[in-house]
């Protein structure tokens, strides 16, 4: 049983870490924050023509419906200064909600669990290093399965 909302951060405009830690003090006003990764460094995805990302996950709880949580979200990065781009373009700070308890959750706006989770070692190796023996609630299988082996991550 996944009692854990888990997020994943990405920041690959500088100041990276400095995007990366403003959120999380942001975060803290509605997540009651548990665990917190290490940074780690990765290659962008989708569109590789943009600065290498500084990643890190957060495990934490909150009374906020997933919907609510989305909304304090983008309310944080709009705060934090991301500006829209392009799909998969430079983000000053990206916040996803990866896992929500065991909730799904199918919304036009919103998808949980997060649908590329398991494609992203910048997802999975954070996520190992707090909960070596994660489970993916729809899979049932442990997600040390689906590291990608062409994707590097480099603690930061």
């Amino acid at each position: 049983m996944n009692r854990y909302i888990i997020l994943s951060l990405g920041s690959n405009i500088e100041p990276r870490k400095e995007y990366l830690l403003l959120a999380l003090k942001e975060l803290e006003k509605y997540l009651k924050i548990e665990k917190v990764s290490k940074i780690y460094e990765t290659k962008p995805v989708g569109f590789e023509k943009q600065n290498n990302f500084l990643n890190l996950i957060v495990i934490g709880d909150t009374e906020l419906t997933p919907q609510e949580l989305l909304k304090k979200i983008k309310e944080t990065e709009t705060k934090i200064g991301r500006k829209e781009r392009f799909r998969w373009g430079p983000r000053e700070i990206d916040i996803d909600i990866v896992y929500f308890k065991n909730k799904v959750v199918e919304e036009e706006n919103l998808i949980i669990p997060h649908p590329e989770r398991l494609k992203r070692n910048f997802v999975i190796i954070p996520l190992l290093e707090l909960i070596p023996d994660f489970v993916d609630p729809q899979t049932k299988r442990p997600i040390k399965e689906f590291i990608q082996p062409n994707q590097e991550v480099q603690p930061y």
